[in-house]
């Protein structure tokens, strides 16, 4: 039994990495469980980037999974230099955005197991987050949200956009997503992308304007394998 059990709280959401679990610091008074929990919070990361997701490439994608752990190994240092990674593919499901999450996930440890309060990171569905904003635009209920929601994705220091290339690419959106990226770029604030489109697709249904501030700080990183959901259904760990 763990102590947040007694405390009847969640879980330390570092509890399958830290290095002190089951030691005499894994306590009550732990900052970095207060941190982490703290950032997790605020990062609107689905429950699902939470699960434990073990991704084995299939042999074209070696070099690209290589590419994807160092990353996520030197995510400290990527982040304080405003460096972020472009994962795209052809094929949906096939690791993109958990890896997204797997680069978030150690961006927070690092960060809490330091001791550091001061860092952010937030995810966004770029779909999900336009479709909200055309919702709830003119809504004055809602303004204080929304303005929320836009000073957390120019401010955080790591942003995800998942699903660039998705949304309806009007004149409304695309001048929105070049606000959040050029101040993020002018700022050197790191994102990470993940996209079922390559950069020139991208360019093409987003404008090139984007893509030539995502081209200058993120690193593209094509997967070629194919789907690997059907291979975790639940039914087949029984």
């Amino acid at each position: 039994m763990s102590w947040w059990d007694d405390f009847g709280i969640p879980e330390c959401t570092l509890a399958n990495s830290c290095q002190y679990k089951d030691t005499d610091r894994c306590k009550r008074n732990c900052s970095a469980y207060y941190i982490a929990r703290l950032m997790f919070r605020k990062s609107e990361l689905p429950l699902v980037a939470y699960d434990e997701v073990k991704l084995k490439p299939e042999k074209v994608d070696l070099e690209a999974f290589k590419i994807a752990q160092s990353y996520k190994n030197n995510i400290l240092k990527h982040v304080n230099n405003g460096e972020g990674i472009y994962l795209y593919s052809k094929y949906k499901g096939n690791g993109k955005t958990a890896w997204s999450y797997k680069f978030a996930k150690e961006y927070v440890k690092q960060i809490s197991l330091r001791g550091i309060h001061d860092k952010s990171i937030y995810y966004v569905n770029i779909s999900q987050l336009f479709e909200f904003m055309r919702q709830n635009m003119g809504n004055t209920e809602d303004t204080d949200l929304l303005r929320n929601v836009e000073t957390r994705i120019l401010g955080s220091d790591l942003v995800i956009f998942d699903d660039l290339g998705a949304e309806a690419p009007t004149d409304w959106v695309v001048g929105k997503l070049y606000n959040y990226i050029n101040h993020r770029y002018n700022n050197k604030k790191a994102m990470v992308f993940t996209s079922n489109l390559d950069y020139s697709e991208v360019a093409n249904r987003v404008g090139h304007r984007i893509m030539d501030r995502v081209s200058e700080v993120c690193r593209p990183v094509e997967i070629k394998g194919r789907s690997r959901r059907r291979q975790n259904v639940w039914w087949k760990k029984e």
